[in-house]
């Protein structure tokens, strides 16, 4: 792990992502950092971003995953996601919904509830922070989308780095990273993801905009 650590790319990425957590300033001293963790590869390498920031500054994170129960995979991937974390000595929880589902607005409804237990969480464990892995690309797609459904200024201004929220706040350090930084951090980490297959899916307005 050591000699994957001193890679120019990992160092480089480590440094961009320290930047971006500059704009987020102050941190308590010994931060305490949540982080949304799927599984996906944006989520992952955010995780172990967070990770080596906060050890840095004499802090640590907890990762929270939300299964929603929508797909059958869930519940494996869920503690596929531990096991990866545990095994890198990162404190993780997972919290299931187990409520009924709908039959249509699958996509906001899952947004609902994963905001609505990760500010839960965050409470439970006296987080302040909460990072988020929304990256450069879906800042474009959401842009995109916005534009499409006919958004003002303020719509077309994208997806918000900071939202105050009354529990914690979260922040999306990774607005200005790419994904295929985030992957290319992964393999050198030798971590595998998980790829969600929802995220082909051509009904959801994501997927047109990706492919746009």
């Amino acid at each position: 792990m050591d000699v994957k650590i001193k890679n120019p790319f990992v160092l480089s990425l480590q440094k961009k992502f320290e930047k971006a957590l500059l704009g987020f300033e102050p941190f308590e001293e010994k931060p305490r950092l949540g982080v949304a963790v799927s599984g996906g590869p944006d989520s992952l390498a955010l995780t172990f971003l967070a990770n080596d920031w906060a050890k840095k500054n004499s802090g640590s994170i907890i990762a929270f995953t939300i299964d929603h129960g929508i797909r059958k995979e869930s519940k494996a991937e869920s503690l596929y996601v531990k096991n990866i974390l545990s095994s890198n000595g990162i404190e993780h929880h997972i919290h299931r919904y187990s409520g009924k589902k709908p039959s249509a607005g699958i996509q906001d409804f899952a947004r609902e509830i994963r905001y609505r237990y990760l500010s839960e969480m965050c409470k439970k464990h006296e987080i302040l922070h909460l990072f988020i892995a929304h990256h450069s690309e879906d800042q474009n797609e959401t842009i995109l989308m916005r534009e499409w459904q006919g958004s003002g200024k303020i719509g077309l201004a994208g997806i918000s780095a900071i939202i105050e929220m009354d529990s914690c706040r979260i922040l999306r350090p990774l607005l200005k990273i790419g994904p295929h930084e985030l992957k290319k951090y992964l393999d050198y980490m030798g971590v595998d993801w998980i790829d969600d297959c929802s995220n082909l899916n051509k009904n959801f307005l994501r997927t047109k905009a990706r492919d746009y």
